[in-house]
Parts: C-alpha cells; sequence; structure tokens
C-alpha cells in the first residue's frame, strides 16, 4: 500500500481503493470523481454489505458505521453524512490520511484483513480529516453467497 501511494501523491489528491471481491459500475466511477473533486481531503466510501460469516453477525453488514458510546450502529450516518468506520469496498483515500499514517509509521498496522479497520482508527484519531458515506454508490459483491 505504501509504494502504491508513494508513486501516486505526487500525481493525485489521494487513491480509490477497490476490493478484489466487488465490482462498480460506470455510475459509481462518476459518483465517486465528483465527489472527490469537492472533497479531495477527505475520506469517501459507497455502500456495500459486509459478509455475515467475516464478521459474525449472523447477517449481513453494511460496510459503514457511527459509534454510539462503544455500540457499532452498522449503516448509520450522522446528520451530514459523516461516519467513523469504513471498508475498503470502493473507498478514497486522501493523501493527507496516508501522511498521517507515514509521520506515525503505522505502515506495518495496514495488514490484512485489518488494513481498513487500522485506517479507519487513524482517520478517527486524526483533526480535519472527516470520513463521508456516498450512498449513491452500491458496490456489488461478485461472490455474494
Amino acid at each position: 500500500m505504501r509504494e502504491t501511494w508513494l508513486c501516486y501523491r505526487q500525481v493525485a489528491p489521494g487513491i480509490v481503493f477497490i476490493d478484489g471481491d466487488v465490482a462498480i459500475d460506470p455510475w459509481d466511477i462518476r459518483v465517486m470523481d465528483r465527489a472527490v473533486a469537492q472533497r479531495p481531503t477527505d475520506v469517501l466510501t459507497g455502500h456495500a454489505w459486509l459478509w455475515p460469516d467475516s464478521l459474525k453477525t449472523g447477517q449481513p453488514v453494511p460496510s459503514h458505521r457511527t459509534w454510539q458510546g462503544k455500540e457499532a450502529v452498522w449503516g448509520a450516518t450522522y446528520r451530514d453524512g459523516q461516519i467513523d468506520f469504513f471498508s475498503f469496498n470502493c473507498t478514497y483515500i486522501p493523501n493527507r490520511l496516508f501522511e498521517r499514517v507515514e509521520a506515525e509509521h503505522a505502515w506495518p498496522r495496514l495488514v490484512f484483513p485489518w488494513a481498513d479497520t487500522r485506517l479507519s482508527e487513524i482517520a478517527q484519531k486524526t483533526p480535519r480529516i472527516p470520513m463521508y458515506y456516498l450512498p449513491e454508490i452500491r458496490v456489488k459483491h461478485v461472490n455474494w453467497a
């Protein structure tokens, strides 16, 4: 991940991650492109469902969430569309979040299967890096069971 960011940080405001088991259509790409143009320094994520087996929830849950105390509220957003957690399904990560990772020497913590969780945690701790949910982007899982 670090090597990819180092290649692109001079020519792009950030990177869009798309998981290997999902598909996005041209509409999703246009929506993300417009959103990045408007908010190039914010984390932006589309809607996707997480597999119930991977989270032991017994049912699929949305890939974004907020927190009420210590309780995760799956699929919730705050009034302004902000969230507290994202998954890489289709997510734009701005360079300034990667710069924070670099400053904290946190690259070793960004490994499968916890990379998106750890990056969400770093974004939460970093002032002025809001995370937004883009409901217009509907990520499609290729192998949904």
